[in-house]
């Protein structure tokens, strides 16, 4: 019987592949390169995705809180506009102007619907339509005051609507307004009633109302 030749694992592997052998080092060299330089590639390629997606979330979030700021400031302030003008019209007993203010409140202030936040805590969408009601309110209070029919009838078909002293309570929702959006704004609850009481300063005229 013939002898037969054991061949081992590593003889097998240096018969398949010789002709690593005989390849020019320089050669091997440019393929790990090219292949070191396809896995940074596609590494960078991955976390530029990871980031650009990551960033653009946050860009969403800061672009929101920004316009969610200018929608708040512009709340307050048309709403501060025509309470003064409302309660003007309530020492003059003139309505001019009025009109135009109202219109003014009710397409500047219609945005807070988009952005006011509805939460137990702090429902910011709740106070600000419960502030807008009082002041239409007050509104119409005065103008039946001041002669207007429309007004005077609505008043009269709608008495406990207007049970109290309208003035006192539009006041009220106005201060629960100024908490409720500095307080979504980042206030916490001291801080909120420090900047209200700075604010409200009530002239000697507002006190005798």
């Amino acid at each position: 019987m013939a002898s037969v030749e054991v061949m081992t694992a590593c003889e097998n592997i240096c018969r398949d592949f010789w002709w690593i052998t005989v390849v020019d080092p320089r050669i091997w060299q440019g393929l790990l390169t090219v292949v070191a330089a396809g896995i940074a590639s596609v590494t960078a390629l991955h976390i530029a995705k990871s980031v650009y997606s990551e960033q653009k979330k946050i860009d969403r979030r800061i672009q929101k809180e920004h316009e969610r700021r200018e929608i708040y400031r512009g709340f307050w302030e048309v709403t501060n506009r025509h309470f003064s003008v409302v309660h003007q019209a309530s020492i003059v007993k003139d309505l001019d102007g009025i009109n135009e203010s109202h219109l003014e409140l009710i397409s500047r202030a219609s945005g807070i619907v988009l952005y006011a936040e509805v939460e137990i805590s702090n429902n910011v969408l709740e106070v600000c339509r419960k502030y807008y009601q009082r002041l239409l309110e007050y509104e119409t209070y005065v103008k039946a005051e001041c002669g207007d029919e429309a007004s005077t009838s609505f008043l009269k078909k709608n008495p406990e609507r207007y049970e109290g002293k309208p003035f006192e309570k539009v006041k009220l929702e106005r201060k629960r307004v100024l908490l409720a959006l500095r307080r979504d704004l980042g206030d916490s609850v001291e801080k909120a009633e420090q900047a209200a009481e700075a604010y409200f300063v009530y002239t000697a005229r507002e006190e005798v109302e």
